[in-house]
């Protein structure tokens, strides 16, 4: 089972994660570890591999994986999105809050439906606004101030099957999914 660290004074509701519909996913920072390979004209990220796991995951149990990023994505990036089970990807978001804003609205979300996981400056509004906050170990310390939960790993380490692993636990589906890995 996974430990973690609660920075909030109060608890998190046992309601609050089966509130969830949406987990709002920054790229650089928590998918990866924030590092960019320059190689010509192109840009090259590497990527967790259990953290796509996690994805799948999460997209069997009805939530909204969201990818938001102030970058562009990659052609390669966005397909591997797509067969995660990921339909929405928010690239060159300049502002996270009002680009993830508009789109719940949109998609006939609110921000109460919301798991934000980011690392930085720009994340902060937005994981203020979201019903759970989340950032990885080595998230600056302004986001560590406003995160619900400090994750264990740092960014491109597993921060996402971190939570997606909590998730489950909390709403009494992970020893479903270890059960479909079991042996014959």
């Amino acid at each position: 089972m996974i430990s973690w660290e609660k920075r909030s004074s109060t608890l998190i509701s046992e309601e609050s994660w089966h509130r969830i519909k949406v987990l709002a996913v920054d790229v650089d920072g928590v998918l990866t570890d924030g590092q960019i390979i320059l190689q010509g004209n192109s840009v090259c990220r590497r990527f967790y591999v259990r953290d796509g796991l996690a994805i799948k995951w999460l997209v069997q149990l009805g939530l909204r994986v969201v990818i938001i990023t102030g970058r562009n994505c990659t052609l390669a990036e966005k397909k591997r999105w797509h067969q995660l089970g990921i339909r929405t990807v928010l690239a060159r978001a300049e502002n996270k809050e009002k680009s993830l804003g508009r789109w719940l609205k949109h998609a006939g979300f609110n921000w109460n439906d919301v798991c934000y996981i980011g690392d930085d400056l720009p994340d902060r509004s937005p994981m203020q606004r979201a019903a759970l906050a989340v950032c990885p170990a080595d998230a600056c310390p302004q986001v560590r101030a406003v995160a619900d939960i400090v994750c264990h790993t740092s960014g491109g380490c597993g921060v996402l099957r971190e939570i997606a692993e909590l998730i489950l636990q909390k709403r009494g589906k992970w020893e479903t999914i270890l059960a479909s890995y079991a042996s014959c």
